[in-house]
């Protein structure tokens, strides 16, 4: 029995993703190409390729285990339980190709439409074929790629460079060792004692060694870790730590997850795998070394043009050359690529600033794509515009709503069931501000829509009904009466508008959690803005749906509506 210790693959390549690849629109940009490399062996190994600007340096991303470019999320599974997810690699694809960089993203041998057998036997066959592909794609020159590993893809990396590459720089998040790997995954799973009579059988993950393939690398390097990464001990960290700067490369800390954020029935999810969705983001000190190499690939000016050539002859009237409303138009196209030219227009027309905007632009490549996509130009700004005489309205908070509405297949607008009307929505409203004692989520919105202390609860109810409207997708915009109150309407198509009626009866819907409970959203999650609060009104304000004027600080009740305007 000893002749066999160290003889079975350890299953260090998990599987994930789905088994066919689609260029769905709602999660690539339409430049996007599929790819397919065929292997020696017959097995066909298919990922995706996307472009930026013209001749821009090519990354090759070299995935963790189980993750794959055909699936939005990579899984952690245990039998018949799934124990955590975290965001595939589509945001950090996103993010290079706005700063001049293409990505080549293909699955491992037997992960998600690969084809072929899981092994990490084949993990450096399986990286070379990707590296070739990824030079063929940078004309050739190995020096515009940069290899970008996460997890066990720091030892695919591993094994290019002790194969010789020579990449023009490299990045490697969350490393591991290739002869210890395993044994701390067992002694994380199984225990210590369970471990030490389990370990000794496998073999080690390939033969890469990732110490030799720093003190080997010529191109600047970047690692990644966490500090309590149960991989890659302590005594790992230091060693490789040293390792790292004596060639002179960049040792930094990613934004780790502590153990209570990944507990579920009792178990815990470890802090590698909650940290490798950290790694689907850019981190700062990966821009920081591909500014330093190749300065600033972004074609600009090509950009702009771009933009402004896919827009209608009618289109190009909202935002005319020379007015604010282009410059804002001109600033979004020149730093952002495969974006909706009519989305990014809309943006321009707003009253958000550039960083919101960019914010939006962000949601609508994604799960929001259809929210925001699914009308004119004209609708999009009267969605987008949030404007109030109270203070604009809180961005990020619409945005994560309508996001998570999206995401929960038990809410109206993902079903067969009913949107919920205008009406139903001013109800949930009233409800809301007239709770005593809200839950946390609904606390959460009262506080971000009193902008501050001068609005009243008539102007809260009122916020508070236009965020609900936004987030099912109403297009509103706010009229004064001749009473001097402020009316709520909602678009109705060919020119009209409708008013909601903000008094009247409180009237709320069940607010279970169980499927089909609903009839009208609920109280949603934590906005991704750090601050949760309202937008602050921008100085630079082109396109705000109420220019309201000030008087002492406070806002009077006369105005000048653009929201709803009829536009060229």
């Amino acid at each position: 029995m000893l002749v066999c210790a160290g003889c079975i693959t350890p299953p260090a390549i998990l599987p994930g993703g789905q088994r066919v690849l689609t260029l769905d629109p709602e999660r690539f940009p339409a430049a996007a190409e599929g790819v397919e490399l065929s292997l020696e062996t017959g097995e066909v190994l298919r990922g995706v390729f996307v472009p930026s600007d013209p001749g821009a340096p090519v990354v090759l991303h070299l995935l963790e285990s189980s993750g794959s470019i055909t699936s939005d999320h990579t899984v952690l599974t245990s039998g018949l339980l799934t124990l955590g997810f975290h965001p595939g690699p589509r945001a950090v694809i996103a993010a290079l190709a706005d700063r001049g960089y293409a990505s080549l993203v293909v699955d491992y041998g037997g992960v998600g439409a690969s084809t072929g057998e899981r092994s990490p036997e084949h993990l450096a066959r399986d990286a070379s074929a990707m590296w070739a592909d990824a030079v063929a794609r940078a004309g050739g020159d190995p020096s515009r790629v940069i290899v970008r590993g996460v997890s066990i893809g720091t030892l695919a990396a591993a094994a290019l460079i002790e194969d010789g590459a020579e990449p023009g720089a490299v990045s490697l998040l969350l490393p591991v060792q290739h002869d210890t790997v395993v044994g701390h995954f067992a002694t994380e799973s199984y225990g210590g004692l369970l471990s030490t009579l389990v370990t000794p059988w496998f073999d080690e993950v390939g033969e890469a060694d990732l110490a030799a393939a720093l003190q080997r690398v010529q191109a600047p390097v970047v690692v990644g870790v966490i500090e309590d990464d149960e991989l890659l001990p302590p005594d790992e960290q230091a060693a490789l730590r040293a390792l790292v700067e004596a060639g002179g490369h960049t040792w930094f800390v990613l934004p780790g997850a502590t153990e209570a954020d990944g507990q579920l029935f009792g178990m815990v999810l470890r802090n590698h795998f909650l940290a490798t969705g950290t790694a689907r983001s850019l981190q700062p000190a990966e821009a920081e070394l591909l500014l330093a190499v190749f300065g600033d690939p972004v074609a600009r000016d090509d950009r702009h043009a771009a933009a402004w050539g896919a827009l209608s002859h009618h289109e190009r009237r909202f935002i005319p050359e020379g007015s604010l409303e282009h410059l804002r138009f001109e600033a979004l196209a020149r730093g952002r690529l495969h974006d909706d030219p009519v989305t990014v227009a809309a943006l321009a027309c707003t009253n958000l600033d550039l960083e919101a905007a960019a914010r939006v632009l962000d949601q609508a490549r994604g799960s929001l794509r259809t929210w925001v996509g699914e009308r004119d130009l004209d609708g999009r700004i009267r969605l987008l515009d949030t404007g109030d005489p109270d203070g604009a309205l809180p961005v990020d908070l619409i945005l994560q709503r309508a996001a998570d509405e999206r995401d929960l297949p038990r809410q109206p607008w993902s079903s067969n069931v009913a949107p919920p009307t205008p009406a139903e929505l001013a109800g949930l409203a009233r409800a809301i501000v007239a709770t005593p004692d809200p839950s946390d989520r609904d606390a959460l919105l009262l506080q971000a829509v009193r902008s501050s202390d001068h609005v009243d609860e008539v102007d809260v109810l009122r916020r508070v009904t236009r965020v609900l409207l936004k987030v099912a997708g109403y297009e509103d915009r706010v009229v004064p009466s001749a009473d001097g109150t402020i009316r709520v309407q909602v678009y109705a198509g060919e020119g009209e508008w409708t008013s909601v009626a903000l008094d009247g009866p409180v009237s709320r819907r069940p607010m279970e959690d169980g499927p089909g409970a609903r009839t009208t959203p609920g109280p949603v999650t934590t906005p991704s803005s750090p601050s949760g609060g309202a937008q602050s009104s921008p100085s630079l304000n082109p396109g705000m749906a109420g220019a309201w004027s000030q008087t002492s600080g406070q806002p009077s009740r006369s105005l000048s509506i653009r929201s709803g305007r009829s536009r060229p």
